[in-house]
């Protein structure tokens, strides 16, 4: 009972939450309530189309976050504790990606406070590295190609920018730069997601197997803990 009135309660902070942000910027820079609360595209006047690709990007990384997410909620009780740091950690660099990506971290609020780009990479990739290295073998288990191919063009789409940003090349050098570093971006989130689909997938039935063992095992001799299969 008490876990169920605390659901309720954490959704109705999660509302009153995302009403209070706008609110509170409204009465730190004195703008009109319509700045953070209509669409983007109403504000600037511009036809919905416009960002298309960063859009339905951003829409892929919601869905990536949104599938470990819901695995965690589902298995957290039943699931060992590597595995549920990994899905944790899991989860915490994909809500970074997505509110960088959403939010332009990396391209304006890093530069506001007297930092470039480059070190908001570095310190990705560091954490990137750590994460690697801690969750190793339960990669391994899992579809891991996917994780390579999502590594493997999201670093075609860093590497990109960091020139730019370094400045061995301009953003209007090549006729189809942005093809190039937003195309390689997208796929890249394109086979994140499907990569954390897939392993959201295998830890949800060794949990459900998990659980059938134990409810056919009277004697409660079945192992406690399910484990990627």
């Amino acid at each position: 009972m008490r876990l169920k009135y605390a659901k309720h309660i954490n959704f109705g902070l999660f509302i009153i939450v995302a009403l209070a942000i706008p609110v509170a910027l409204v009465m730190f820079t004195k703008a009109g309530m319509h700045i953070f609360t209509r669409d983007v595209f109403a504000l600037t006047k511009s036809p919905p189309i416009l960002g298309f690709l960063s859009n339905v990007g951003a829409f892929v990384w919601c869905a990536s976050l949104s599938s470990i997410v819901l695995t965690i909620f589902t298995v957290r009780y039943n699931t060992s504790g590597t595995v549920m740091w990994f899905l944790y950690s899991s989860a915490i660099i994909t809500g970074w990606l997505l509110f960088d990506d959403f939010f332009m971290l990396h391209d304006f609020w890093i530069k506001r406070i007297g930092m470039r780009s480059f070190h908001a990479y570095i310190g990705l990739g560091v954490a990137l590295i750590i994460y690697i290295t801690i969750f190793f073998r339960i990669i391994i288990k899992t579809n891991y190609l996917l994780f390579l191919l999502a590594f493997g063009f999201l670093s075609v789409s860093v590497a990109i920018d960091m020139g730019e940003s370094l400045g061995f090349w301009q953003d209007n050098d090549w006729r189809w730069y942005y093809l190039f570093e937003d195309g390689s971006k997208w796929i890249g989130i394109c086979f994140w997601a499907a990569y954390f689909f897939s392993t959201s997938r295998r830890v949800l039935i060794a949990n459900f197997a998990e659980q059938l063992k134990r409810d056919d095992d009277p004697l409660g001799k079945a192992s406690h803990s399910a484990q990627l299969r």
